[in-house]
């Protein structure tokens, strides 16, 4: 979920739980509480600007952790009191604080990237992908029951109903993620894919967007896909975009009705026999350790040069966009004299994944 949005469901959680007791915080100094709490968990993105590499192993680690949940919540709590300089004890900052952060993470766990709640213990990520990271009718909904707040000041009513709808709108989403899967395995089973592996991840612009993901491994060993991205509710295809229409275009006309899916195919190597060897010995190096355990469905998206290293680039079919030039996530590791490496930053990059 992006940061706006989990700040405002931390104010929208403040407001919903406000106490008319007198001893407790003010409902406007609470919901700034909430709000502030509820984005703590994502200032692991400041790796970002120092390692855009590590940043996507650690993200959503410690700060989203459900075991480190009480230090964050007792720390801040601390930091909440001294900035009021006393005003409030720091008990009185602790329940506002736990819900927001663990809003944050609950939230967090219906995208695809997946979340570290049992770090340090585990780095192993948890994830029920019903929503889009930026999703615009959840939002929404926030935001409505925070103007509804605003409009009737002394009822915590409007914030009880958003938050009612919130769950409602949740769990609508996971019931088309069940027909959306069942629909894939049932492409699987009818061209004979067993074992295989099938998974639907929610999709931006509309909640019956949906990406269905057929895994196998052939004969070999080697891991063979299919995509399809859905349209649970529309019964036409698509007019074609022009090449150089915006990505919110491009999107809005790329997903198909179940009908005529369109299926694309995707394996784990490609490129050229020279390109697969250097991939797939680089996939296999204990350098890339932590990203295999990241990635549920990875591929090589082929190789380049960063400052005179041969690297090789991959990247997992969840974050794919049917779109030619949208944002996706790329994990490169490179070789000199011998030795593998992570680059910090990757450069050269191809403009899109392989298809």
């Amino acid at each position: 979920m992006d940061t706006l949005t989990h700040g405002l469901v931390g104010a929208l959680l403040a407001r919903a739980t406000a106490r008319t007791d007198p001893r407790s915080l003010p409902v406007r100094t609470r919901m700034w509480i909430g709000f502030l709490a509820g984005i703590f968990p994502d200032i692991d993105f400041i790796v970002w600007f120092f390692n855009r590499q590590q940043y996507l192993l650690i993200h959503r680690g410690l700060t989203h952790s459900l075991v480190m949940l009480p230090l964050w919540t007792l720390l801040l709590s601390f930091i909440f009191s001294w900035i009021y300089r006393g005003r409030y004890s720091w008990r009185a900052f602790l329940p506002v604080t736990a819900l927001a952060i663990a809003a944050h993470i609950g939230a967090d766990v219906l995208t695809s990237f997946g979340t570290m709640i049992f770090a340090p213990i585990s780095d192993i990520r948890v994830s029920v992908p019903t929503t889009f990271v930026i999703d615009p009718y959840f939002t929404g909904i926030v935001v409505a029951g925070l103007a509804g707040s605003w409009v009737f000041r002394h009822s915590v009513l409007p914030a009880g109903i958003a938050l009612a709808l919130l769950a409602g709108y949740i769990g609508f989403q996971n019931s088309l993620r069940e027909q959306a899967q069942h629909w894939g395995a049932a492409y699987a089973q009818g061209r004979g894919w067993t074992p295989a592996e099938v998974m639907a991840e929610a999709q931006p612009l509309s909640p019956f967007n949906w990406q269905v993901i057929v895994a196998r491994r052939n004969a070999y060993g080697i891991l063979q896909y299919r995509i399809a991205y859905v349209n649970l509710h529309q019964r036409t295809v698509p007019s074609p975009v022009p090449a150089d229409a915006g990505l919110l275009n491009t999107l809005w006309h790329a997903y198909r009705p179940l009908a005529h899916p369109g299926w694309r195919r995707l394996s784990f190597l490609n490129g050229t026999p020279d390109t697969r060897r250097f991939e797939w010995r680089a996939w296999k190096s204990r350098a890339l350790r932590p990203y295999r355990r990241f990635s549920l469905f990875p591929f090589a998206t082929g190789e380049t040069l960063i400052k005179g290293h041969r690297c090789a680039l991959f990247g997992d079919v969840r974050f794919l966009l049917p779109a030619p030039h949208a944002p996706h996530l790329v994990y490169g590791l490179c070789r000199n004299h011998g030795i593998w490496f992570a680059p910090r930053a990757l450069s050269g990059l191809p403009d899109r994944m392989s298809s």
